[in-house]
């Protein structure tokens, strides 16, 4: 899916949308349970729509913020995306705080304020729990494209089992200048096409560069454009983000 020109994973777009929601509705759950049917007259206690969609904004920026809704999240323990989740929900509370001294007439009650912080956390770690649960992990794992199909891309088809590639999926390998021989996988892309437009159109999120000789055909306009649409472009070598160890002991 594009946004503004650039490649984001429909996983996001999902997650950025369904915790939005359930921010805006922990607003409106929280007048229920604080007021009843009978809310307030008073415009400064009352929940309110403007009121809930800046809460809702600011929960997702803090989420955000929290670096949850990048693809490395996948990797994480549930006890760290809990965490996280606390210290989104914080930030938005204090950016909500602040938002309160200059503009007043945003101000809700404390009660209804605590709350909606209260629910929006819970409800966002049973989702997110549920999601995990019951939601083909297909439709969330980083979908990577290695470029490469010689010996340094062979590496990767050791990672045969579910729980190898968890967090990712390995949707084609490009075979490079340099290859020493091709190896023999179904997902061998043979013709002849543009990786940026093929990327683009197969929704990629991450291209790992596995040749055996990048003297040879090195394609930095190619892995530019990937770039500069969005598409994490990484190097196999690199231990610290894309070794095959690395991704088999984070999961």
């Amino acid at each position: 899916m594009r946004v503004l020109n650039q490649h984001v994973p429909f996983s996001t777009v999902f997650a950025i949308a369904c915790e939005y929601a359930i921010a805006c509705a922990s607003v409106y759950l929280a007048g229920l349970v604080r007021f009843g049917v009978h809310w307030p007259v008073q415009a400064d206690m009352a929940p309110s729509f403007p009121k809930a969609l800046l809460f809702a904004l600011l929960v997702v920026v803090g989420l955000g913020a929290m670096g949850l809704y990048q693809s490395h999240c996948r990797r994480l323990s549930r006890e760290a995306i809990v965490a996280r989740i606390g210290v989104g929900l914080i930030l938005a509370a204090l950016a909500e705080t602040t938002i309160f001294y200059l503009v007043p007439s945003l101000v809700r009650g404390r009660g209804l304020w605590i709350l909606s912080l209260t629910f929006s956390f819970v409800l966002i770690v049973i989702g997110r729990g549920l999601v995990a649960r019951y939601v083909n992990e297909d439709a969330f794992r980083r979908r990577v494209v290695v470029y490469g199909a010689g010996n340094m891309a062979a590496s990767l088809l050791t990672l045969r089992r579910r729980t190898d590639q968890r967090g990712f999926k390995i949707v084609a390998f490009f075979p490079a200048g340099g290859d020493r021989y091709v190896i023999q996988d179904e997902r061998v892309v043979t013709s002849r096409v543009d990786l940026a437009e093929w990327a683009r159109a197969q929704s990629v999120d991450e291209i790992v560069v596995a040749m055996d000789d990048k003297r040879q055909g090195f394609p930095i306009r190619d892995l530019l454009e990937c770039k500069f649409a969005g598409i994490d472009v990484i190097d196999i070598l690199d231990s610290s983000s894309a070794s095959p160890e690395r991704w088999t002991s984070n999961g």
